[in-house]
């Protein structure tokens, strides 16, 4: 009997333990695929930048759409966003439309690359990215901050991702339920030795995902109700006697 207990433990603890978080993910266009332009600008939608110097000065923006294929240009898909411009800082933003609501669990993602060593001597900042959220009362409101990362790195070899909870990672965050969301993704400084690119930003509710018991769990099951059938067929005639 404790045979049997102990193993259906250990299988119905296994099936919980397969259980997995789903991001539900609140962004438009997370991987930069279906934005028409080529660059990223102030009116661009529904990614657009804001601090870009170039733009300021009315020359062309720092931030554009790149093509490529997975591991060579982009994470996934045909596109990406990278900060073309080494002397420049710029930074990616979305208004995600929705309202935070404190009782939910959420998590806010992203993959960077570093590429293209600068040859100018005069490049030599870090080429770092921070990540920030923003809330606002109204939906086309001030947005203000509500939380940063800083200093994220990626490299040259390949895709970092960057995952965050919300609620360990943006403590105060909870004082904002019910104002709507916005992200940031920054380029600081001017003047870094590398490009910097940016893929597959997910920011959203986690969701517990529950799966079918797979077949090898079900037969398992059905074999330990078994063994105690097949023990009491077993029995002797005397021990069937002492039963009765």
């Amino acid at each position: 009997m404790k045979t049997r207990f102990c193993l259906l433990f250990f299988l119905l603890t296994s099936a919980a333990s397969v259980q997995a978080a789903i991001v539900s993910n609140l962004v438009q266009d997370p991987g930069f695929e279906s934005t028409v332009s080529p660059v990223l600008t102030s009116t661009s939608t529904p990614w657009f930048t804001i601090g870009e110097d170039n733009e300021v000065n009315n020359n062309s923006t720092s931030v554009i759409q790149v093509t490529g294929s997975p591991g060579s240009g982009v994470n996934s898909g045909s596109r990406a966003a990278q900060f073309a411009f080494y002397f420049d800082a710029a930074t990616i933003v979305q208004n995600l439309g929705v309202q935070y609501d404190s009782s939910k669990t959420y998590e806010f993602s992203f993959y960077s690359r570093i590429s293209n060593l600068s040859a100018n001597s005069l490049h030599i900042n870090p080429s770092t990215i921070n990540a920030s959220i923003w809330t606002s009362s109204t939906i086309n409101g001030t947005y203000a901050s509500r939380g940063l990362i800083s200093g994220l790195t990626s490299t040259t070899t390949d895709w970092t991702e960057h995952r965050f909870d919300i609620a360990s990672t943006f403590g105060t965050l909870g004082s904002f339920s019910g104002e709507f969301l916005q992200i940031r993704l920054d380029k600081p400084n001017t003047n870094t030795t590398h490009r910097i690119s940016i893929d597959d930003v997910a920011f959203g509710v986690q969701v517990t995902a529950v799966p079918e018991p797979s077949g090898a769990i079900l037969f398992a099951l059905a074999a330990t109700a078994g063994l105690g059938v097949v023990r009491r067929k077993r029995r002797s005639p005397e021990q069937l006697m002492s039963l009765a």
